[in-house]
């Protein structure tokens, strides 16, 4: 498992990043529809005022044989003062189906 900060939610800043793990294609959950006060939490973007976690594991689904890679990206919220979900990528191989 790698746990980094970062100052973008880039997809690119996350899986060719500190984080990275080998992957075939990777899918990326669609987006959830909220927005998270004062910021969205999955801009491409990113400024200096802006703070990201990105964390990154291997794992196995019910519905896959195959393991591979989990990314996570959390954004921080000024206004709930927590870490709230921006991105969630996970390699095809999981067969991952995402609620949102």
């Amino acid at each position: 498992m790698t746990l980094v900060t970062s100052r973008t939610n880039s997809r690119m800043t996350i899986v060719n990043g500190p984080t990275r793990k080998g992957l075939t294609t990777l899918r990326v959950a669609p987006e959830p529809g909220f927005v998270y006060a004062p910021k969205h939490a999955s801009s491409e973007g990113g400024g200096p005022d802006e703070l990201y976690a990105h964390l990154s594991f291997y794992a196995r689904s019910n519905t896959s044989t195959n393991a591979g890679p989990v990314y996570l990206s959390l954004a921080w919220s000024d206004l709930d003062q927590q870490w709230v979900l921006g991105r969630l990528m996970s390699d095809v191989l999981l067969k991952l189906e995402v609620p949102f």
